[in-house]
């Protein structure tokens, strides 16, 4: 996997640089003090992820990625020394936000979130921020069962607990991972890793069983695509 480091602090750099060298299967790039080195670096060596600071002279790290065409992007990890950008940093997408300093542990679960996306052939978001007056709640697409419509609600059912958010599942449908996520009912959506198994009801409809034995509904609507998307899937 080819790296580009972006950090305008030259021993923040060095410190990444020094701890991607445990890694024989990552080769660093390149190794810029800011947005605009970045973007040449970036056009010239098409690195598979940037360890990206986001407060840096000139242009930030998130002006930097709105200038990348959507074919040239690379996963982007965020480095930075400020949380106050966390959930901005995942409503682009980024594949993980580490505070510095940041620990060994920590950069390898971020590369190993990475690496997973890439062999998923799937650089779509790794997460989904849900904002409201209590504030910002940020849950991994992959902690996600199952979401259901409840007028201009929408209730998330993730690792067992449920999420009520103000928004409607159409509009938050957007939002989702399409590589991850089904439609299966005018008002459902399902995790497709969660199904176990698919039963014929007798009424035309099917039922899906999940994991944890929770059942859902499949409409006849849905039956098609959901059933060339399990076979492409186990195929």
């Amino acid at each position: 996997m080819r790296v580009i480091v972006v950090d305008d602090v030259l021993l923040a750099r060095q410190r990444l640089e020094r701890l991607l060298r445990a890694y024989p299967d990552i080769q660093v790039v390149g190794s810029c003090p800011d947005a605009g080195t970045a973007e040449a670096s970036i056009a010239e060596n098409k690195p598979d992820l940037l360890l990206l600071d986001i407060d840096m002279p000139g242009r930030s790290g998130f002006e930097l990625l709105e200038r990348l065409p959507a074919e040239r992007r690379p996963f982007v990890v965020f480095t930075t020394a400020h949380a106050r950008f966390a959930a901005r940093a995942f409503r682009v997408h980024a594949a993980d936000y580490l505070l510095k300093p940041i620990a060994p542990a920590e950069l390898r679960e971020a590369l190993d979130r990475v690496w997973a996306a890439r062999r998923a052939g799937s650089a779509g978001p790794a997460y989904l921020v849900l904002g409201d007056r209590e504030g910002t709640k940020v849950l991994a697409m992959s902690s996600i069962d199952w979401l259901e419509a409840a007028g201009n609600y929408a209730c998330i059912c993730a690792n067992g607990t449920t999420h009520i958010h103000r928004e409607p599942l159409a509009r938050l449908e957007l939002r989702l991972d399409p590589a991850q996520f089904q439609r299966i009912h005018r008002s459902r959506i399902v995790n497709l890793s969660r199904i176990s198994r698919l039963v014929p009801m007798v009424n035309g409809d099917q039922r899906l069983i999940l994991n944890d034995g929770t059942e859902l509904n499949v409409s006849r609507t849905w039956r098609e695509a959901l059933v060339a998307r399990l076979a492409a899937r186990s195929g």
